[in-house]
């Protein structure tokens, strides 16, 4: 009952006869208040930079300070807010934000509005956003390609379906976004949004019919959202114990759910163009990354090797920091793969995808045994120890089994890297006397075979990575190009990127669930099975 009653006390927040805006879960803080001597927590928003009366009717969503600052987060923005531009209105668009670019006092950096293209059908998606300038100065401006969209209450519906999805879910995003920036990664998916895309995306996340209910209600489309308040919401049977509905209105929501189930399977049978399939396979496919992951990611990506290459922060948050090195070339064929530019690379696209596969779940033991070790009782792990030292010598199997149980990993992945782990100690004996140095120093024999690899090709090459495609990017315009090869000093460049190759990997596999993304990183014209 109080995870609904901190859920009411937000949703409260949106009846003080305001729009929001831009309301997301990083907009929320809970500060501790003491009421008659026993401490509580009030809920407070933060950070709302373009709060709107709800009576000023001529305020438009998506406004960009002539110096730069954005009054939004793509991430929690409505599908009305974006649009897919056809080439005559990417020219407008263009237009338009280089006549304000070129406008004195005004600073606005490229990467903040440029057009989000997808590199595999060259379509362009952009938000509809504008310049925050006087009148006049706008109305000398090139028109923009859409409509403005006015500040309402249903915007704020929609951002409390997302924030009340993640919660719902434990942390689940509703579309794959940014947590640096805020930016949503795929305008492509939003942008196609529909009622029947909700109810598929809430049903397959939410188990319960009764969340189900006043999320698909709450994430619809503008259509069917503008007719709803915060106090018509608050009336749905979600925010009371399911103890204290009556039946009836249990079961018609339990309905519910099975008539929008039903009604959408039986639109997807009748409707089988391109565009429709398209967009049933975007939901049943489309990664989601908890929010616990998205701050591992931000906190592994964007910091350590921020912190590595650009210490002073001196390039724009639209750098990316994923990308890997590989021994060999990459280059698209006419099936649109990436694939080795010569066929004697093959084998070693294979060899490697075994080698940097072993090297993760190796990095994945480590450090769950690390875990286990520093957030054990001091007893309990002592005793561990010990009773690990004493077994492994005559039942090393046994012995490689009670760790992997012990420190929650499976047997059918993980047994042959504890395997490894307590053939290493007991040649060297170590397990008692430092256990972390020991689980580290196993990751030695999973790196040498991977530096081996890049000294038999004698080059590395190095190439940026589309955090939402999770594909190399190669190529390259505006003056850059992809990979940046190098020719000298090969093993210790591969010793030195191959941590932040590790974490690209790391990431894309924990983003898709499946090692497939491990084979788009390195060479699309695999097979799983060939990695396996």
């Amino acid at each position: 009952m109080i995870f609904y009653k901190y859920i009411i006390d937000i949703s409260n927040m949106f009846r003080v006869g305001v729009i929001h805006g831009s309301f997301g879960a990083r907009n929320i803080l809970s500060f501790p208040i003491q009421i008659d001597g026993l401490w509580s927590r009030e809920w407070k928003l933060a950070g709302i930079n373009c709060v709107i009366p709800t009576y000023q009717k001529t305020a438009f969503l998506g406004a960009i300070s002539p110096s730069g600052l954005c009054s939004y987060e793509s991430s929690i923005l409505p599908p009305e807010m974006f649009k897919k531009l056809d080439s005559l209105e990417l020219s407008f668009y263009n237009s338009y934000w280089r006549a304000v670019t070129d406008l004195a006092n005004v600073n606005i950096p490229w990467e903040l509005v440029a057009p989000r293209i997808d590199p595999e059908t060259g379509d362009a998606y952009v938000v509809k956003c504008y310049c925050n300038l006087d009148e006049t100065t706008a109305q000398s401006l090139p028109t923009l390609p859409y409509e403005l969209i006015e500040a309402s209450p249903s915007v704020d519906l929609w951002s409390f379906g997302v924030f009340l999805f993640t919660l719902v879910t434990g942390g689940e995003t509703l579309f794959h976004s940014n947590m640096r920036m805020g930016t949503i990664s795929s305008m492509e998916f939003v942008v196609k949004w529909s009622t029947d895309l909700a109810v598929l995306t809430v049903q397959q996340n939410v188990d319960d019919h009764i969340a189900q209910d006043i999320l698909i209600h709450l994430l619809s489309p503008i259509e069917h959202r503008s007719n709803m308040d915060m106090d018509l919401v608050l009336q749905h049977p979600y925010f009371a114990r399911d103890s204290l509905l009556p039946k009836d209105v249990i079961k018609a929501l339990a309905d519910a759910r099975d008539k929008h189930s039903d009604d959408v399977k039986l639109r997807m049978q009748k409707d089988q163009s391109d565009e429709k399939k398209e967009m049933n396979n975007g939901t049943t496919t489309l990664s989601r990354l908890s929010t616990y992951n998205q701050l591992l990611i931000v906190n592994s990506i964007t910091e350590v090797i921020r912190d590595a290459f650009d210490p002073k922060h001196a390039f724009p948050n639209t750098v990316p920091y994923s990308f890997i090195v590989l021994p060999y070339k990459l280059a698209m064929n006419k099936a649109g793969k990436l694939i080795p530019t010569a066929m004697s690379d093959v084998e070693v696209t294979e060899r490697l995808g075994r080698q940097l596969l072993e090297l993760i779940k190796a990095t994945c033991f480590a450090s769950s045994f690390k875990e286990f070790y520093l957030h054990s009782t001091r007893d309990s792990r002592e005793e561990k120890i010990q009773f690990w030292s004493t077994s492994l010598i005559k039942y090393p199997m046994e012995t490689a089994e009670d760790i992997l149980k012990t420190i929650y990993l499976d047997p059918k992945h993980f047994l042959h890297i504890a395997s490894e782990f307590v053939s290493t100690v007991r040649s060297d004996n170590t397990l008692s006397s430092n256990p972390i140095e020991s689980a580290l120093e196993l990751l030695h024999t999973f790196v040498d075979p991977i530096i081996d690899t890049f000294r038999l090709t004698g080059k590395a090459y190095l190439y940026p990575v589309d955090e939402y495609y999770g594909k190399p990017v190669v190529g390259g315009k505006a003056g850059r190009q992809y990979p940046h090869s190098f020719n000298n000093d090969v093993e210790d460049v591969a010793y030195k990127f191959l941590p932040y190759t590790v974490t690209c990997i790391t990431r894309m596999m924990s983003a898709s669930g499946s090692v497939e993304s491990l084979v788009k990183l390195i060479f699309e014209g695999a097979s799983v099975s060939e990695l396996l």
